[in-house]
């Protein structure tokens, strides 16, 4: 059973449209940088979260899982949190993607996170879970 913390992080990942990724557009330079500080913008959903990736703490493989970090800014109208940081997994093969870990940060000042990781689901068609599925597990380009 998912925690309620899994399931908001998991519907607000899943919030944005998907023409964000068509008009923001990925080239094979996004995930060159390793600065460690280096959060990218890559959506805005209908009710105002700013979704982030970084990528040089993302991990793209051929085969197998990958794995990336998204930061979500919540709105001023959110009252009790400011942001979530997710590590989310991708498992390509199969179209899949689950939350490993996520840390609510909230306006108060305190914390709440959890590393419980959740059931794997399908990101649905046109939600942010898309943009970052297929940001994540587009195909690598060979050396």
């Amino acid at each position: 059973m998912k925690s309620p913390l899994s399931r908001l992080m998991l519907s607000i990942l899943v919030v944005a449209p998907v023409f964000l990724f068509l008009i923001l557009g990925w080239n094979h330079n996004t995930f060159s940088q390793d600065n460690g500080n280096d959060w990218r913008l890559i959506g805005t959903s209908a009710g105002g979260e700013k979704i982030h990736i970084s990528p040089s703490r993302t991990v793209r493989k051929r085969t197998g899982l990958s794995r990336g970090w998204f930061k979500v800014i919540m709105p001023e109208t959110e009252e009790k949190t400011s942001e979530m940081v997710a590590l989310l997994q991708f498992n390509c093969a199969e179209g899949k993607m689950r939350i490993l870990q996520v840390t609510a940060y909230r306006r108060s000042g305190k914390e709440d996170s959890t590393n419980s990781p959740t059931e794997w689901e399908y990101p649905p068609p046109h939600s942010a879970g898309e943009i970052e599925f297929r940001t994540i597990c587009r195909p690598i380009k060979s050396k």
